[in-house]
């Protein structure tokens, strides 16, 4: 074999070994941690993410009430696949002077998990419960869509930002005098209820300071 066979020969097996140490499979079995540039489009996340949340409706975005019309409260998710999501929010928006008039809400939903031109997404739907004890009436909504997508992430730690769309589908006076003193038949609180089922779409914005674990 000549010289410049062998060289050849020699340049190839090179060419071949740096392949192999670029492909997934070759990088995860050396090290297990080390991202390559071929990872899946949507990697498997981790089992929760719990977080802080902030939100508010459309509609409230600015005013003069705009600290007692915000809700602060935390927000879990659990991952049932690399994909499928369950998420629970918790959410009250506390009166510093009269804590019977605190406003609350629970929402529940599916949300799925991917990624749209590098940015990690997501898409949801669910319902929300909620009381107002400051307006006299509780309210239940459908929403049938919500979308949110990945803000900044370093590590565990995760900013989130999520907006949709919810209807009212039902609400009632609080007519119980031991938890609402002043909603039993109240005038202005059956007004600002019809207002409220007249108009039954509102949007909302959620911000969600996290961390996945």
């Amino acid at each position: 074999m000549s010289a410049r066979q062998d060289s050849r020969r020699r340049a190839a097996a090179w060419l071949v070994a740096c392949a192999a140490s670029l492909s997934p499979a070759t990088a995860r079995a050396a090290d297990p941690d080390r991202p390559t540039p071929f990872a899946d489009a949507v990697s498997t996340p981790p089992r929760w993410t719990v977080g802080i949340v902030l939100e508010r409706g459309v509609h409230a975005i600015v005013g003069k009430a705009l600290v007692d019309d915000q809700l602060l409260g935390l927000s879990v998710t659990r991952w049932l696949g690399s994909r499928f999501g369950v998420n629970t929010r918790l959410l009250l928006s506390p009166n510093t002077e009269a804590l019977v008039d605190t406003r609350a809400l629970l929402a529940t939903g599916m949300r799925v998990r991917s990624r749209i031109l590098g940015v990690e997404t997501f898409l949801g739907a669910g319902a929300h419960a909620e009381v107002r004890l400051r307006n006299h009436y509780w309210l239940t909504y459908v929403t049938p869509g919500e979308i949110g997508a990945t803000l900044w992430q370093r590590g565990s730690f995760r900013i989130e930002l999520y907006t949709g769309l919810r209807a009212v589908v039902a609400g009632e006076l609080v007519n119980h005098f031991l938890i609402d003193p002043n909603g039993v038949d109240n005038e202005d609180a059956t007004d600002r209820l019809r207002a409220e089922k007249r108009r039954p779409w509102e949007g909302f914005v959620s911000l969600v300071i996290g961390r996945a674990l």
